[in-house]
């Protein structure tokens, strides 16, 4: 049975390269039982989507290059450690099925943790997966600390060390007591399995040996490495990114332009692939996404705010729209060091502190998912200044209006007897996937 595949679209926001990921299994099921994707628009098994394109693949982060599509695109290929999902009831919510390492064992002290390997998992050359790997992974870090974006001093790696016990098992062992939870989701969480086999080298002809248990040896290849990794316009070629162990591998590779990811045809997962090409799609701006939208070229991508309005016409194609909400963290850090330039406003000045909390819309910072925007009020609706009450006999306090009566008003906070009615705005802020349901 040949199927059309169901066509996503998602509002308000830019497409995330995690979302490509669940794709990897939409569809309906073929006429002898196994599960088979639906066709794309191009009549062929693969699914094109929009996204950034990524500008990492390195395993280890680095500074400047932690956006998150490259973490995404790193992800589809190699396996963590530990993936997590929420809704789990694994200790420490770990993800087992996505996750190359099992529940770790806590010792009754508190300070070791004894990890497990899977023994199924396997790089996509038929080689298996190992702790030689975890350790490659340890030595290249410890020695080039400073070029890892996930360090911080005093943190882990930091005074911890490093145990291996067979091939599949190995411990980390801590001079500190920690919260277990803590420590195995924002800590260990860090480690990152590298195929110590293919990559133990610092040059493309070079044999692979054990050079990264020397300190001298883990800089230069890490060097070799990151060198590697920012060279973008080889990254389909470089025979370095061709060993992976999460179940896609890349075929194409265009800087700015694009990317496409084919199955891992030795992935040992679950989560197997079931359409034959994943690609991704960059464009210029929104409007040149939008466009791609409309004409129906891409089979996953969003609707920008600004065209909201045409939600309608959009579903009217086939596509299903719904809100996707998103995680951020919005606020405003303030210097109160008093060498700061204008500290003595922050510090000294009573009405600046109450005007800002009174601008803050505490009923929408408590307000639980997706929440519209409130609308900004033009500066020529501020009602005029009251007169200014007659000042205090000492000079060391200020009068202010009655904290009610202060709204912020397109950058400037202005008194009013009494404030407006917020006017929600015609486009949600989170976005909104959406799939159009299969024919035959």
């Amino acid at each position: 049975m040949n199927l059309r595949k169901k066509r996503w679209m998602v509002t308000g926001a830019a497409l995330a390269m995690v979302a490509s990921l669940g794709l990897s299994a939409c569809g309906g099921s073929s006429s002898s039982g196994g599960g088979q994707a639906a066709n794309s628009e191009t009549g062929k098994n693969e699914v094109t989507m929009a996204s950034r394109t990524p500008n990492w693949i390195f395993p280890v982060s680095a500074k400047g290059y932690t956006q998150g599509e490259n973490g995404q695109f790193i992800q589809a290929m190699y396996r963590p450690l530990f993936a997590y999902k929420s809704t789990s009831d694994t200790p420490y919510k770990i993800n087992l099925p996505k996750s190359l390492g099992t529940v770790p064992e806590v010792s009754e002290d508190g300070l070791t943790y004894t990890i497990k390997l899977r023994d199924d998992a396997k790089w996509s050359d038929g080689t298996p997966v190992t702790t030689r790997d975890v350790e490659f992974w340890w030595n290249l870090v410890t020695n080039n600390k400073d070029e890892w974006a996930s360090y911080k001093k005093g943190f882990f790696p930091d005074g911890a060390d490093l145990k291996i016990i067979d091939d599949h098992t190995f411990s980390i062992t801590t001079e500190t007591k920690f919260a277990p939870a803590w420590f195995i989701d924002n800590q260990i969480n860090k480690v990152a399995l590298l195929p110590q086999h293919a990559w133990d080298k610092t040059s493309a002809d070079e044999t692979v040996s054990d050079l990264d248990r020397t300190p001298e040896g883990a800089q230069a290849v890490f060097a070799y490495l990151q060198g590697e990794a920012k060279n973008l316009s080889t990254y389909a070629t470089n025979p370095l990114w061709q060993t992976v162990n999460g179940p896609w591998k890349l075929k194409e590779f265009t800087p700015d332009q694009g990317l496409t990811l084919v199955p891992n045809e030795n992935y040992w997962g679950e989560d197997k692939p079931k359409i034959d090409a994943l690609i991704y799609k960059a464009f210029t701006g929104d409007d040149a996404e939008f466009n791609s939208v409309r004409s129906g070229a891409i089979d996953f991508g969003y609707i920008p705010a600004a065209q909201y309005n045409q939600r309608k016409a959009v579903e009217d194609k086939g596509y299903n729209v719904f809100l996707w909400p998103g995680n951020s963290i919005t606020y405003l850090a303030l210097n109160f060091a008093p060498q700061a330039p204008g500290s003595k406003f922050i510090n000294q000045s009573t009405s600046a502190r109450r005007c800002s909390s009174s601008s803050t819309s505490r009923p929408c910072l408590r307000r639980s998912g997706p929440a519209p925007l409130p609308r900004p009020v033009a500066p020529s609706r501020c009602p005029p200044r009251r007169p200014a009450p007659p000042r205090a006999a000492s000079t060391s306090s200020i009068r202010m209006p009655p904290r009610s009566s202060f709204r912020t008003t397109a950058g400037r906070s202005c008194p009013t007897a009494t404030p407006p009615a917020r006017t929600p705005a015609p486009a949600p802020t989170s976005a909104a996937r959406a799939s159009r349901p299969a024919t035959s």
